[in-house]
């Protein structure tokens, strides 16, 4: 059977910034395994409960520099992972709790994507825009003109599903694109809109959307229902959230 796997990415600096991110990790993953793609450098194994990988960035395409994030999926180049193209991966920033287990029914939402399928969240609500957020990105080109902008959904790359050879696809799609975008936006989010726009203009991805109890982010407001139990947990509509992303000291979800 497929293995349901939950990664993230790092780089010897942003590792320790990502310590709770792990801790909840190995409290609560029922995931069949759990990576680290670490960027560059050397590198040790954390945690018991965790695999570690090594990225070199030389073999990346897309890195931005300073910032390693990989999401793209340029931590499909490390030669240190041994995912079989029907597994389920499911990859995350690392500025993110995981405040439970999965549910048996998210277990059996991940198990049913199929080749193409991409499972991810909204970014400020639905209906938000490639326009929006080009406009929020530091765009130093026009990109206005660029097919879609003003209807493509803009999601939130903090926790992108799919199987792994739809990240494979992914990946290669994004590289085609990447040069140009990499030049009309300044603000590394552009990977982020460049993921929104691959899924919709690039080829017959499919995409699937995250229920806010899935994958709740506050890089926006939160949605009318986001609340703090009494146990300082993440909620919506009363109901635990598994990944909470993006939720310093000072951001609080709206009042009812």
């Amino acid at each position: 059977m497929a293995k349901i796997i939950l990664a993230t990415g790092t780089d010897g600096g942003y590792l320790r910034k990502i310590q709770p991110y792990l801790d909840t990790v190995e409290a609560n993953s029922n995931f069949d395994e759990n990576w680290i793609f670490f960027v560059g450098g050397d590198h040790q194994e954390p945690r018991s409960k965790f695999k570690v990988a090594k990225v070199n960035p030389s073999d990346c395409k897309a890195l931005v520099p300073s910032w390693p994030c990989v999401q793209h999926g340029d931590f499909l180049t490390s030669p240190d992972h041994n995912f079989q193209p029907d597994d389920i991966l499911v990859f995350t920033d690392g500025d993110m709790f995981l405040q439970r287990p999965l549910t048996d029914a998210e277990i059996q939402t991940l198990r049913k994507l199929q080749y193409m399928d991409v499972f991810m969240g909204y970014n400020a609500g639905p209906n938000d825009t490639l326009l929006d957020e080009g406009a929020r990105i530091q765009p130093i080109k026009d990109f206005r003109q660029i097919d879609g902008v003003n209807a493509i959904p803009c999601s939130n790359g903090g926790v992108i599903a799919c199987t792994v050879a739809t990240y494979h696809q992914l990946y290669q799609h994004y590289l085609t694109y990447w040069p140009e975008i990499n030049g009309i936006f300044h603000h590394y989010a552009k990977g982020q809109w460049l993921i929104s726009w691959v899924i919709f203009r690039a080829a017959n991805f499919r995409l699937i959307r995250q229920p806010y109890t899935f994958h709740l982010h506050n890089h926006h407001p939160m949605p009318q229902g986001s609340a703090f139990n009494e146990d300082g947990l993440l909620t919506f509509q009363g109901e635990v959230v598994a990944f909470r992303h993006y939720t310093p000291y000072g951001h609080q979800p709206p009042k009812p």
